[in-house]
Order: structure tokens, then sequence, then C-alpha cells
């Protein structure tokens, strides 16, 4: 995160604490901290407590954190507590530290995350709570620049291992083995352009009569000829994601299944159609959703067509059929419909699209038509 992204960002939340009368925020959600900070831990198993008052910005880290934090975090000041005795005292932790540095007033916390145990002992100090997550969550929707480059990069990422993975997969290759091939691309890719970034990867691949799961961790299965498999990338470059996913066959489909694809198809990219500023997040919703109810699935798709992609692996927006607010420039969802036909199948899509002044753009556009889906089956 650039320093002037991350001012921008501050100046907007002290806003918001103006506006909700909140004197400090105490902010625990590692999704918040990375955006307000650039810092991400790869364990929170202890706390990392950032507190943001109108002047300063201070973030409580334990010892262990300590340099990786001071490289890393964009913040004013860094209050340590410390494990080994040659620099801690005996019972120091973070919520102690916390209540020591708080100066008075009302304490904005996010509510959805967190902790009732701070929350209590905020309380007994006679400290007067509210809730600013929903301040922060606003916030997020809408991409800058910056975000919006780490997610093109990564989409561009997630592709390579798409490309290799369905290249890999023929009959008598598991489905980790094939999956395995193409992170090593992916790897390989993001050596060559972002040789310094953090990368965070979340792969499955189902085959056969798994795929009528949604999610599921990738198991040894080897593929078969024929076989009906969905393959799923998500990439994270310096903490923002892309997602790519397609659904794919290994040896000739038979006409039913060439049917049920085309109905996957002609849904996901009504959707993407429909992702246009102003638009309701329900009308993308009902774009997709239509046409898999016209074909008799209605009730087999079972999840919304799309969600937010940033920091998290799932953020809002969500493209709901009862969500109603608007699409807006700058933000960036997935766009998934999916139909699952319990034990037997199932057919999804992935892309991740970006929101644009008079339309949208493609942030993943690898080949999704059907005979580009059809692999050799030996």
């Amino acid at each position: 995160m650039t320093h002037d992204a991350s001012r921008a960002r501050l100046a907007r939340f002290r806003a918001a604490m103006l506006r909700r009368g909140v004197v400090q925020a105490v902010l625990l959600h590692p999704a918040t901290i990375t955006y307000l900070t650039g810092f991400t831990a790869l364990l929170y198993s202890r706390a990392i407590i950032l507190m943001i008052t109108q002047e300063r910005t201070t973030l409580i880290v334990p010892g262990l954190e300590e340099e990786h934090a001071r490289q890393k975090a964009a913040v004013d000041e860094m209050l340590v507590y410390y494990e080994h005795p040659e620099r801690g005292t005996r019972g120091e932790n973070a919520y102690d530290m916390l209540l020591t540095a708080l100066d008075g007033g009302v304490v904005g916390l996010e509510y959805s995350t967190a902790p009732l145990a701070l929350a209590e002992r905020l309380r007994a100090q006679g400290i007067q709570i509210a809730d600013i997550g929903g301040e922060i969550l606003r916030m997020r929707l809408v991409k800058d620049p910056d975000e919006i480059e780490r997610i093109r990069v990564a989409g561009q990422i997630a592709q390579v291992g798409v490309d290799v993975t369905l290249r890999e997969s023929r009959p008598g290759v598991s489905q980790l083995a094939a999956e395995t091939r193409g992170t090593q691309a992916m790897l390989e890719r993001a050596a060559e352009i972002v040789p310094s970034a953090t990368l965070v990867l979340l792969t499955f691949t189902t085959s056969g009569p798994e795929t009528s799961l949604p999610h599921l961790i990738t198991t040894p299965r080897r593929f078969t000829a024929p076989d009906l498999v969905i393959h799923s990338r998500q990439v994270s470059v310096d903490g923002y994601r892309a997602e790519l996913e397609r659904t794919y066959f290994i040896g000739e489909p038979t006409a039913e299944q060439r049917r049920l694809f085309a109905v996957m198809q002609a849904a996901q990219w009504a959707a993407i159609e429909a992702c246009r500023p102003g638009t309701p997040m329900s009308a993308v919703d009902a774009a997709a959703r239509r046409i898999i109810q016209e074909a008799g699935f209605g009730e087999r798709a079972i999840h919304r067509t799309g969600h937010g992609l940033g920091i998290e692996a799932h953020e809002p927006p969500y493209l709901r059929w009862d969500v109603d607010d608007p699409l807006e420039p700058g933000m960036v969802v997935s766009i998934e419909p999916g139909f699952y036909l319990e034990g037997l199948a199932g057919y999804r899509h992935s892309d991740t699209v970006l929101v644009t002044e008079d339309g949208y753009e493609l942030l993943t556009d690898y080949p999704r038509d059907l005979e580009a889906m059809i692999l050799p089956a030996g």
C-alpha cells in the first residue's frame, strides 16, 4: 500500500469516526488492519490491535511480530508486548497495554468481529463503546487504483494456474498432481512479474459426482475418461484476491452434459453483462438465476451469484436475490452462478469482474466456451 493510499483511507475513516462521535477506534480484525496499515501477520494466535485517534495511529503487537510490523505497518507508533523474560514483564498482554493507552471518550469497535472479552473489559472500566465496523466495510466496497492493480495481477497469475492444470488433466492423473503442476507454474510466473510480493493461494479441484458439492478439499482421486471437473483458483497478491474457476470435460460430454453446460455458461455471461454501475445487486443475481430457473434447476442454484473480492476470500458486496444496493464503479466481484444435481454433477464458472464508470472489465478472461472446455481423453 502506498503512503498516499494509507493517508487517504485514514482521512476517510477519521471523518467517519467524527460522524459517529467516536474518539478512539480499537480494531482487531486482520482484514481491517491490513486495509488501514498494510500489515498482515501470518497467524493471529496473539492479539494484534490497531488504535486510531484523530491525531495518531498506534499498533499493539506481540514481540515475535515486532520486526515484521516495523517493516510493513504504516503507523505512527508501535507498542510491543513480549513473551520472553529478557524484555517482558510477568503477565504482560495486549489488553492491559490497550487499557493503559486509552485516553477516554467513546471507543469504536467492529461489533461483528471484536472479541466479547474485550467489550466486557472496556465496559468494566466504564468506557462507552460504539460500533464502527459498518463504516470500514463501506470504505472497502469500492477499491482504489492500488487495490485494483493488485487484483489485476492476481487474476493474471490465476489464469496461468488454471491453464496448466487443465492441460495436465488426463485420465490416470490425480486431481492433486494436476493442481500441483498448475500451482508450480503460477509460482514461476509470480517470480517473474512480482518477485517481492506476498502470495496466498486457495485452490480446489473436484471431479465426477463430487462436483455436486460446491466446496470440497481436493482429494487424490484420479481423473477418468469421460469425466466432469470443476477447478478453482483464488490468488492473493500483497493481500488482494482474484478468483477464476472453470467447469470442463475430459473426453466428449454427453448431449445432456452439453445442455447443462450451456445453461451454466449462459447464466454466467448474463450476470457478467449485468455488471454495470447503478444496477441493483439483486438484478445481477436475477439475470443468472432466471436462465437457470427456466432450465428447471432453480432449486439447485443454491448460492448467490457472486461476492466481493479484495482482502478477504469472500467480502461485501454480495450479489444476492435480496440485496438491492446498486453496483458502483470500483467494486470488484466474482460472478459464479452455479447449480448442483445432488450426487451427480455440478456446473460453475467463476470470473473476477471490475465495475467501471461505463460498464465492466474482466480481470480474469480465460476461455469459457464449451469447445475450449473439452479436453482429450487420451
